[in-house]
């Protein structure tokens, strides 16, 4: 009888996790046929490669937008800051027509999702009924089903990030390395694993990862002219002083400041206060501060899986365009701090780990009109609340790492 329980808990567990991923399949299928940015936006800018454009006009707004109306007639997009190597991401399928490319590129996002929620619970030995527990809030997480719904790249993202992870627990410098590099050139994401190479001093991977820049600047330039590299560096040098970044859609630090202290009459006319140079100066220097803080729990505690999964969180954090669906990648750090804390969920780290996932993983209505003006936008930036908890979370499950890691030494893999 006390075996037969366990194993029907279990078996439920399962059961729930297999609903849930069928009912992502068939919202995920109906979303399809659905007019929607996202998707089209890459689709486009590869098609346009693929005709022989000059790259540089991926970055002029009015012409790439009246480009996208040739997919989607009813559809605004950019190209936006993407860097431009972004544009040779979906090459492959824009040698075909626009829906099935579409249908081709969701259904292979869904089993990559798949895949590397499987591989993270693999990794981390999560046994019982924490691998369906995981793989159900991986596909009820909002922040995929919005990704899946628009055919947004970053579960594409997420798979090469879990790939990186991989590299760095087991010392594999050209795994981490490459990852990191490739990470960059596809969506210029993850970019706090790059200070996290610095810190732990891992010079081969960072070689790796150079190399990788270094050949995908290359090939872009060759195909797509020195012209689009001059425009990138041109948008993303103002994009972080867009007035837009303001409103809660950016669950970001940048964003949070910005909402609270710089009036502008078209994004932001009710901030809380309108103080423009301490709303400009915050993000800076909380980006200073947050990373010195992950940096200084780095050196300190060594490699271990929370200190990656800070890292991860930091990005989410500090990146001036965390929409919701860039919060897929919350899925992995998310599964190590699980695998550390699943023994204290009725404790303080427990709770924290639940409050922090959950602010994350529901589709809370912080972008409703009503939690815009003053002090209501206080209750607007749920995710983001969410991925600091986490970090703070992942810094403090660094120290017991470390300290499982003195008591057995070794380098692969990570403790």
């Amino acid at each position: 009888m006390t075996r037969t329980r366990p194993r029907m808990l279990v078996a439920s567990f399962w059961l729930v996790a297999a609903l849930v991923g069928f009912w992502l399949v068939l919202a995920t299928g109906r979303s399809v046929t659905r007019r929607s940015h996202g998707f089209v936006s890459h689709y486009t800018a590869s098609r346009l490669v693929i005709e022989g454009v000059d790259g540089a006009q991926l970055y002029d707004d009015a012409w790439f937008r009246e480009q996208v109306k040739r997919f989607e007639p009813t559809v605004i997009d950019f190209y936006g800051a993407n860097i431009p190597t972004t544009s040779l991401l979906l090459v492959p399928l824009a040698w075909i027509d626009y829906r099935p490319a579409r249908a081709i590129w969701v259904a292979a996002s869904l089993v990559g999702l798949t895949a590397a929620a499987v591989v993270i619970a693999l990794q981390l030995k999560l046994h019982g009924p924490w691998t369906p527990a995981f793989l159900g809030l991986t596909f009820s997480f909002q922040p995929v089903n919005e990704n899946l719904t628009h055919g947004q790249m970053y579960v594409l993202v997420l798979v090469v990030l879990v790939v990186a992870w991989i590299g760095y627990r087991r010392w594999r410098p050209g795994t981490f390395g490459g990852a990191v590099g490739a990470l960059f050139m596809a969506k210029t994401a993850a970019l706090m694993m790059w200070p996290l190479l610095l810190v732990e001093r891992r010079w081969r991977a960072l070689a790796w990862g150079g190399g990788v820049v270094f050949a995908g600047a290359l090939v872009s330039t060759v195909v797509l002219g020195t012209g689009a590299w001059t425009a990138y560096l041109d948008a993303a040098r103002r994009l972080p002083g867009s007035a837009h970044l303001s409103v809660t859609a950016y669950q970001t630090q940048l964003s949070f400041f910005r909402h609270l202290l710089v009036y502008d009459a078209e994004w932001n006319p009710n901030p809380l206060m309108d103080l423009p140079m301490l709303g400009q100066a915050l993000p800076i220097v909380g980006l200073g501060v947050l990373l010195a803080i992950s940096s200084w729990y780095a050196y300190r505690r060594g490699a271990s899986d929370p200190v990656f999964a800070a890292f991860v969180l930091l990005g989410l954090i500090v990146s001036p365009v965390s929409l919701d669906y860039h919060y897929v990648i919350a899925l992995l750090p998310i599964g190590i701090l699980l695998s550390q804390f699943r023994g204290q969920l009725r404790s303080w780290p427990g709770l924290i780990l639940i409050t922090g996932t959950l602010l994350i993983a529901a589709d809370l209505p912080y972008r409703v009109a009503s939690l815009t003006p003053g002090a209501w936008a206080l209750f607007a930036y749920p995710k983001l609340y969410g991925a600091l908890l986490l970090w703070g979370l992942a810094l403090v499950g660094s120290k017991s790492a470390a300290s499982a890691a003195a008591a057995e030494p070794t380098r692969s893999p990570v403790r």
